[in-house]
């Protein structure tokens, strides 16, 4: 692979608080112009919260020969290069669901150490992972990882997913 692939950690969820985050200033916008300050006001304190939410969603994972970039637009946040890497794999975000094949949103997950069971469910649990990178799973992602990292890619409470 000569030229690296940028994705976005989480696109639906980065869309959707971006496109929150906007309605809410408009209505703090309206809010202000029927004087009512106080309204504006929890509509501007909603559109930081979800702003925040869509940097972080909004991240760039980016996969190239020399490892895993994470950054948040304009700052480089951390970076994994392959040969530093214990553990890639997979996990679904539902931990406690009654349906085995129910995991939740699939992840995958890059780690500079090897993880047991117990420390991938306190990963999982402890949400979001702060000493790790993850994406959000896809096909042509994993694709791209498998291409770069030859060792097993590991899974945890993923249902019935397999390579």
């Amino acid at each position: 692979m000569t030229q690296p692939n940028r994705y976005i950690l989480h696109p639906f969820k980065f869309t959707v608080s971006l496109i929150t985050a906007a309605l809410c200033l408009v209505l703090s916008v309206c809010e202000f112009l029927i004087s009512r300050p106080f309204s504006a006001a929890v509509f501007i304190g909603t559109a930081l919260l979800f702003s925040l939410t869509a940097l972080y969603n909004g991240s760039r994972i980016t996969v190239c020969n020399d490892g895993i970039h994470w950054s948040v637009p304009g700052i480089k946040r951390r970076f994994i290069p392959w040969d530093g890497m214990k553990e890639v794999g997979v996990f679904g975000s539902r931990l406690f669901s009654a349906n085995k094949n129910r995991a939740g949103t699939l992840y995958i997950y890059f780690s500079t150490q090897a993880m047991t069971e117990e420390e991938r469910f306190q990963m999982v649990l402890h949400w979001p992972p702060k000493d790790k990178i993850i994406l959000q799973y896809s096909k042509e992602r994993m694709d791209t990882i498998q291409l770069l990292w030859s060792r097993e890619i590991q899974t945890y409470n993923a249902g019935d997913f397999h390579f």
